[in-house]
């Protein structure tokens, strides 16, 4: 649509690191039915976003499809606010996977600087709330760290507490 061969070089190493990571997530999921369903639920949205998109006239495409991205950007973080809030009630990340969260810092950051030095105001405007939540993850890996391993880079992990007998 606009010809911006970086956009389309980093969409294509994020979504390769999406998809080895979803790859490895079905290899030990227990409920792949599940994992699935949720495939083909995003796959559909995506087909029906592209096919509305491509009904419009050429040079709307790119703004509308700029709207939505920001719009389902800030949508998906629903996620994040749930992962945040089950990190507190559980006081534990030991679920969380922090290979994916520091991706994920890395490469919101790396959009948002692009987007700045850019001007594509959908972009940065859909990446900031990312980043704030991303790097509100990293700090839960300080508050509450996991119990069973040890978080790389960070390096926290839970004391073990001593039984008293």
């Amino acid at each position: 649509m606009t010809g911006d061969t970086m956009m389309v070089t980093t969409n294509g190493i994020m979504m390769t690191t999406c998809i080895v990571y979803l790859g490895i997530f079905i290899k030990y999921t227990k409920d792949r039915v599940i994992v699935y369903s949720q495939m083909a639920a995003v796959l559909t949205f995506l087909s029906a976003i592209f096919l509305y998109v491509s009904s419009l006239k050429e040079e709307d495409q790119a703004n509308r499809l700029g709207a939505i991205s920001g719009i389902v950007q800030n949508v998906r973080l629903i996620g994040a606010l749930y992962q945040i809030k089950t990190i507190y009630d559980t006081k534990t990340t030991e679920y969380v996977p922090y290979p994916m969260q520091f991706a994920m810092v890395l490469f919101i950051s790396q959009m948002s600087l692009y987007a700045v030095l850019t001007g594509n105001f959908y972009m940065a405007m859909g990446s900031v709330p990312g980043i704030i939540l991303c790097v509100v993850n990293l700090f839960l890996y300080v508050i509450y760290p996991p119990i069973t391993w040890r978080v790389p880079i960070l390096g926290t992990q839970q004391k073990k507490v001593e039984k008293a007998e």
